[in-house]
């Protein structure tokens, strides 16, 4: 936890070098900014997302190591969040309570800001809670390596009040007011990340945004925790639980309802899940709420274009199915999507995508991402404590084994939303110029024209210029990666960085040829000893290796970006070959030539895990692979599985649009399935 900012901070530079290769429509911290509501603590995390020089010290300056940036309280300029990714927030229970459940009081506001250590009785049993006393609740010593803890003990263990180094103003606790207001000092956009000057004043955190104009998408943000006026509860754990009052049950009624009307597909964004653990646990649903969990669910299914519910909290990936509960109308069910944390094993940030399908659905993509780290920075250090962490405490995973889940999650449309989708991607009729009434698709449709299209499938292939006759409108290309051939293609006889399957939406005229933009790690030629001109892209046709004319565009960010022209889709290539890149020179490769004992790939194994069937869904889903190797912002370091929280704020970066997705063939009605 010690090099929590400076994780955040890494997985910040991985997000912006994602949003080089595909950008990003936005991106959102699901709650927890701050581990005990204190105002240090949140401008360390809003500083970090600015891109500010950042000094995670209190009181005074501690240097445990010696020197600059080599110790967890070193002062360091953080990357900052690409400026064109608008970022929104959502207020967590951790954000204005106390450790997350209790409520600061008089003595607490004044011991933060002080010398002595707190001291507390048992406070989830007390009726006295934090009014309580009996034992120190310790502190860590910023002026050693490893942040040693002590003041550790029951009163009767020390002689004197145990202090620690320095006191500190700026440890204050803040309100949920001041908590929002907090978010208008900033660098970044929007101003307020969503919250408005009036709903701060009187600390109503729920609002709305639509993250990209012409798509109909809506994200309702909703504030579900508990409120310190909440009764008091010593057996349910403090102020951990979801709930809503009438003001803010019945403003999301409104949100629903008014998306309903305006043929919007909706996304609900809170800090805690719903309908994962019962109440009393610390995530379980409060019994002082407004509805209970039952009746609130079943009001959510009641909207058919409601399509998410993504939730942090718990520090977990966990994909939850809420089924529609008539069988002739699928559209009712929706999705809940947990994220884990920065904070923790296994550190991820998550990454969606949504895409529309040809059969009256939408796919989720839904991707765990770790942050990029260098070897012997602090946050390789904070990745490496957090599985010695996960190994010793032997914290239950979900799914296992590893605590990641990557897959696509199917929503049915309601006839009214799939006709509305699909008109979006109708070609537009342009007036003839017969004066009249009548319309032609096109007015020159032999002309010769070049489109740039967004190349989705998380592979290093990231747009294509295509250019031909009569292309169409909303031309879709996939690379889709593969980690071996089928068994009628011959390997070349190289070394391979990435096999790809690339292929198209329906095209009604003719292609010429398409331009492919995509890059290779430099960490990954270094490790192979190549130069970057020694990389090319190879074309299968008829069963041969062809190597497209393939060049160097340009080096940035720790990869090497490269352009090729193919003449057609099929499988390809991204493979060494010597001066390839600088050419221009197409060749054949023959297929007799036996696959050399090098390995023919480079490409990351996709994690699979156990898929969690639930049960009489009538929405399907199916696992998406891991991404494709990305770029890594420290030299060196390729990015593995990659999800963001500081001190257990999850940033969720959203990649929201709408695409045909003609490609997708659904053979078997299983709900999950693996991609070969």
């Amino acid at each position: 936890m010690l090099q929590t900012p400076q994780v955040l901070d890494a997985a910040i530079q991985t997000i912006n070098v994602q949003h080089q290769q595909k950008p990003f429509d936005f991106g959102i911290s699901l709650g927890d900014s701050a581990n005990s509501a204190q105002h240090n603590e949140l401008r360390w995390y809003i500083d970090i997302m600015d891109g500010q020089l950042v000094d995670p010290d209190s009181g005074v300056i501690d240097d445990p190591v010696t020197g600059p940036h080599n110790d967890y309280q070193d002062q360091f300029q953080a990357a900052g969040l690409n400026p064109s990714i608008k970022w929104y927030q959502v207020l967590g229970n951790h954000d204005h309570f106390f450790t997350g459940f209790l409520p600061p009081n008089t003595y607490l506001q004044q011991t933060l800001i002080g010398t002595d250590i707190i001291n507390l009785g048992d406070v989830f049993q007390d009726p006295a809670g934090l009014n309580s006393r009996g034992s120190w609740m310790g502190s860590i010593n910023g002026t050693t390596p490893n942040g040693t803890v002590f003041g550790v003990g029951v009163n009767s263990s020390f002689s004197a009040t145990p202090r620690i180094l320095a006191a500190d103003s700026n440890r204050y606790a803040l309100t949920e007011s001041e908590w929002m207001s907090e978010f208008f000092n900033t660098t970044s956009s929007p101003n307020g990340h969503g919250f408005s000057q009036s709903d701060a004043a009187t600390g109503f955190a729920c609002y709305t945004f639509e993250p990209k104009s012409g798509i109909p998408i809506r994200v309702i943000v909703l504030d579900d925790t508990q409120s310190p006026t909440d009764p008091v509860d010593p057996g349910s754990l403090g102020y951990g639980h979801g709930t809503l009052d009438k003001a803010r049950y019945d403003w999301l009624v409104n949100e629903l309802e008014r998306g309903k009307r305006d043929g919007m597909l909706m996304i609900i964004a809170a800090h805690i899940p719903i309908g994962v653990l019962p109440y009393p646990q610390d995530a379980g649903w409060s019994k002082y709420a407004y509805v209970s969990q039952d009746q609130m669910i079943a009001k959510l299914k009641s909207y058919p274009n409601l399509i998410l519910w993504i939730s942090g909290h718990l520090h977990i990936n966990q994909v939850s199915a809420f089924p529609s509960d008539d069988p002739n109308h699928p559209e009712n069910g929706f999705w809940e999507v947990q994220t884990s944390s920065l904070r923790d094993y296994p550190q991820n940030y998550r990454t969606f995508d949504i895409e529309r399908n040809t059969d009256n659905t939408i796919s989720i993509f839904i991707t765990d991402m770790d942050p990029s780290v260098s070897d012997g920075s602090l946050a390789a250090k904070s990745r490496s404590y957090g599985v010695a962490a996960q190994q010793i405490d032997l914290n239950p995973l979900n799914p296992m084994p590893n605590g990641t889940y990557n897959a696509e999650l199917v929503k049915t449309l309601s006839p009214e939303m799939a006709a509305k989708i699909g008109n979006l991607f109708t070609t537009p009729a342009i007036p003839d110029s017969g004066g009249d009434d009548s319309y032609s698709p096109n007015v020159n449709p032999d002309r010769t024209t070049t489109q740039m299209v967004n190349v989705g499938g998380r592979s290093a292939v990231t747009r294509a210029e295509m250019t031909g006759v009569n292309l169409g409108k909303n031309l879709v290309i996939t690379a889709m990666p593969k980690v071996g051939l089928p068994s009628n293609l011959v390997a070349p006889p190289t070394t391979v960085y990435q096999y790809l399957s690339i292929t198209s939406s329906t095209i009604p005229g003719v292609v010429d040829q398409t331009v492919f933009d995509f890059s290779v790690p430099h960490s990954w030629l270094t490790e192979h000893g190549y130069a970057v001109g020694d990389i090319v892209m190879m074309h299968n046709v008829n069963g041969q290796w062809q190597t497209l004319e393939t060049r160097l565009v340009s080096q940035h960010d720790g990869s090497v970006f490269y352009q090729a022209t193919a003449p057609g889709f099929s499988y390809f290539a991204i493979a060494y070959q010597k001066d390839g890149a600088t050419t221009g020179v197409g060749t054949l490769v023959p297929t007799a030539i036996t696959t050399p004992s090098t390995p023919s790939a480079s490409v990351t194994t996709p994690v699979t895990t156990t898929p969690r069937v639930p049960v009489a869904i009538t929405t399907k889903a199916t696992q998406s692979p891991a991404p494709a190797p990305a770029t890594s912002p420290a030299e060196g370091m390729p990015v593995t599985l990659i999800i963001i929280g500081v001190v257990g704020a999850i940033v969720i970066v959203a990649a929201a649009f709408f695409v045909r997705r003609w490609w997708i063939q659904r053979q078997n009605p299983a709900l999950f399935k693996k991609y070969d």
